[in-house]
């Protein structure tokens, strides 16, 4: 039995400690192998009856007040500078027979798409001309053993290990909830995953897993669900959230799954609901991992709360802790959004859905509630993760269209570069449900106009009532070698009134992207670099006074970063950082080495010389 200890200190600051246990392989499976199905679903076309709570009721008041609101909706919205983003591509994804779509996706360096929803696993190559291998989820499930209710799929790409990693849910109830996470064995995603069954009762109480969120540090993955008593659903049944902390490498090699369980995410006496993770910007954080939760179902409410894991499994001593903060601007649980065809779109709460870690800063994303207009809006949050107590929070309001089931990746190019690309659902009384994505710019001082990655053909009419599902979260990655270019997936209505998911890449119009942005410089770095000119691998020497996380930066001539920069801790006293140069074009190359502060305390200049 796991021990935790819990202390808090007023109501500023929590943390508690867990043991570190393991879970067996459960199998290894091949996705191109997987047997085909029919994708059978079963699905209550009438909402289940619930008992009331917070989210109910305070969801009756925001949709009240927007039905007698006189606002006319043109007469707001979010002040915008800088050109849109462009479309790269765009295509039509995973096809459902249910709803929601529920989507997520990852991509490659070397150009493989996962796209998953509630139905379906395709891949595709980066063009989108066609789809290289396609299962039910179903179909996944079934080659991992006996399942039957599989539903709420995640997926993420590693970029330091180049390997996929994929999350889904069995089970609705305290007898038959699992967590499924596969590890893809290497860099081909219809080749061969090791799949492990993380228990949704550990407890063996009353409870059950649902919406699980995914994220990355350099050596752990995390898996945040929440638990919820039997025959109850998340808008009345939530207990408390959960965080599973697992090692990467035992995942890619099939061994025995280490982890620890962290279940004590409690706060001044309450349970912190759903919890997001904060995923690293470039590259994924070391040895820490940040979260972040608020208060999801309150009508305005500035309660921030950032968790903190601070070391990683393999350690032995990760701990979780949280402090509270607060936003300068308030956020709330959205009002129902109108579609056409006389038909509404649920919006759910206002939940974290996506966050991201970059230059020792959290920037974060929730649907909101826009109490000028009572239409649904994106809250776009950023802060210190250190220093900040107040976080600066804006809502990002379009003049026509609500928007909804908002995320975030980092697109900027490292250091002094805080520019983020925001995907998100959007739909009004006349237009169908669609796709786009706008840019946050480096500076964090202003928003581009929306780029529309997919129009809907028709509007969502799949249940008796008017209110439809309309999704519970989208997808969104950098592509890491690549800067400035950004996958995502979202859902938009298809001409069968069905919820269909697409998959789209946009890059960024900042004209900076390209050049080097040197922050402010430390007391130099002492090196050794040979050889130079180099025609196989570049040497760098250098000691250090302390030890720190490091980054290295490749630039050509002009300024362009143009090799994925890498991220790593260096040992005080000697180091050495070496790479292949094999992969560059003969010419002269400049380095930046980048300290934890964002400081830039080396720059050297190479000569590459033709292979």
């Amino acid at each position: 039995m796991h021990k935790y200890f819990l202390l808090l200190f007023n109501i500023c600051f929590a943390f508690a400690q867990a043991q570190q246990q393991a879970i067996p392989l459960h199998k290894t499976i091949s996705l191109s192998d997987a047997p085909d199905d029919f994708a059978p679903t079963l699905q209550s076309l009438y909402p289940a009856a619930t008992s009331g709570g917070n989210y109910i009721q305070n969801k009756k008041v925001v949709d009240s007040k927007k039905a007698t609101h006189k606002t006319i909706i043109n007469s707001y919205k979010t002040e915008i500078s800088g050109p849109a983003p462009t479309l790269l591509n765009s295509w039509a994804a995973n096809s459902t027979n249910g709803t929601p779509a529920d989507n997520s996706m990852a991509i490659s360096n070397g150009g493989k798409v996962v796209s998953v929803c509630n139905t379906s696993i395709r891949i595709y190559n980066d063009t989108g001309g066609k789809f290289l291998y396609s299962k039910t989820l179903g179909a996944f499930a079934t080659s991992i053993g006996t399942l039957v209710r599989y539903y709420d799929p995640k997926a993420i790409y590693d970029p330091n290990n180049d390997k996929f990693i994929v999350t889904f849910l069995e089970g609705t109830s305290s007898s038959d909830t699992w967590i499924i996470l596969c590890f893809s064995q290497t860099n081909d995603p219809a080749g061969k995953w090791n799949c492990y069954k993380l228990p949704g009762n550990k407890e063996k109480d009353t409870t059950w897993t649902d919406y699980p969120i995914l994220g990355i540090s350099q050596e752990d993955a995390f898996v945040t669900v929440n638990k919820l008593h039997d025959n109850m659903g998340w808008k009345d049944g939530f207990v408390k959230s959960i965080i599973w902390q697992v090692q990467l490498s035992k995942g890619y090699a099939g061994d025995s799954l280490n982890y620890i369980y962290h279940n004590q995410n409690i706060f001044g006496g309450k349970s912190l609901w759903s919890i997001c993770p904060v995923q690293g910007g470039m590259l994924p954080t070391h040895p820490f991992m940040h979260f972040l939760t608020v208060r999801p179902a309150d009508i305005g409410n500035d309660s921030v709360f950032l968790h903190t894991i601070d070391n990683t499994v393999s350690s032995g001593t990760a701990k979780w802790s949280a402090r509270l903060l607060t936003t300068d601007k308030i956020y709330g649980i959205p009002a129902t959004a109108k579609q056409p065809g006389g038909q509404w779109l649920q919006t759910n709460d206002c939940r974290v859905l996506g966050a991201i870690y970059e230059n020792g800063n959290i920037q974060y994303v929730q649907t909101n509630n826009d109490t000028n207009t009572y239409m649904s809006t994106i809250y776009h949050g950023y802060f210190d993760a250190k220093n900040s107590q107040t976080i600066k929070g804006n809502w990002f309001a379009h003049d026509s269209f609500e928007l909804a089931y908002p995320n975030i990746c980092y697109s900027g190019a490292g250091s002094g570069d805080h520019g983020a690309v925001i995907t998100c659902s959007y739909v009004n009384k006349n237009t169908y449900p669609g796709t786009c994505a706008f840019y946050a710019n480096r500076d964090l001082d202003g928003y581009s106009p929306l780029v529309i990655c997919k129009t809907g053909d028709k509007y969502v009419n799949v249940l008796p009532d008017t209110a439809e599902r309309w999704g519970d979260y989208t997808g969104v990655q950098r592509r890491y070698n690549k800067p400035g270019e950004c996958w995502m997936s979202g859902s938009f209505g298809d001409a069968n009134f069905t919820p269909k998911t697409v998959v789209a890449a946009i890059k960024t119009n900042d004209p900076k992207l390209s050049v080097a942005h040197p922050p402010q410089r430390a007391q130099p770095l002492q090196t050794l670099a040979y050889p130079n000119p180099a025609n196989d691998y570049y040497i760098l020497e250098f000691d250090m006074a302390k030890s720190e996380m490091l980054t290295f930066y490749i630039y050509d001539i002009t300024g362009k970063n143009i090799l994925m920069p890498f991220k790593d801790k260096a040992s005080k006293g000697a180091n050495r950082f070496s790479f292949n140069t094999s992969l560059l074009a003969a010419g002269n190359y400049y380095m930046n080495i980048v300290n934890s502060a964002g400081e830039v305390i080396r720059t050297e200049k190479f000569v590459v010389l033709m292979q």
